[in-house]
């Protein structure tokens, strides 16, 4: 039977729901439902009969997850938020000069941050690099941010990356360049020179 079963490979111990423990501060309420025909049988951890607490149990997707019975098999269905920073190793500053969509492939033109007198050097790159984010932003002219570094998470884990992040500028109309140009010329007439 199922529950011999569990007493035998876990620990847990078949006792009357009469005489299981409710009055223990810690114990929440019967950690498994009856699992056999008697509704008047529970099965209790042995945490719960040191007097230990105990977690309740967690509903995912409709599937019912109990902490102190499966933490492993809990850990598949919850996502943790957990913080990270990228340690740069090198960085490079690019500018699309040609897309080929059909080949998914794009040029650019990489500035090299980590030595700026360094000559700018040009690379290609596949298109399943750049983040579905930033796909509508890839086109000629676009200016993006190269890194590659290790990503660090708060838990411990060391991740080597390669991301491309593009820049997002606004669009500038002719207009708006017009206006620019006009004010930049008002601003300079203004200047006196001493």
């Amino acid at each position: 039977m199922l529950l011999d079963a569990m007493e035998q490979s876990t620990g847990w111990q078949r006792v009357s729901a009469a005489t299981a423990p409710m009055s223990t501060p810690n114990f929440t309420r019967p950690i498994l439902q009856p699992l056999d025909d008697s509704p008047d049988t529970l099965l209790i951890s042995p945490d719960q009969r040191i007097g230990r607490p105990i977690t309740e149990s967690q509903e995912v997707d409709g599937i019912r997850i109990l902490d102190a019975i499966a933490p492993l098999e809990r850990a598949k269905y919850f996502t943790h938020n957990v913080a990270s920073r990228l340690e740069v190793l090198q960085a490079w500053e690019g500018a699309v000069i040609d897309v080929r969509r059909n080949e998914g492939t794009f040029t650019a033109q990489l500035y090299d941050l980590n030595n700026p007198g360094e000559a700018i050097s040009e690379a290609e790159f596949d298109i399943q690099d750049v983040s579905s984010n930033d796909i509508g932003l890839l086109k000629e002219g676009s200016i993006f941010r190269w890194m590659i570094g290790y990503r660090m998470h708060s838990f411990g884990q060391r991740e080597r990356v390669s991301a491309i992040v593009f820049r997002r500028l606004p669009n500038w109309s002719a207009e708006d360049i017009k206006a620019a140009v006009a004010e930049g010329g008002r601003i300079a007439e203004e200047l006196v020179v001493l």
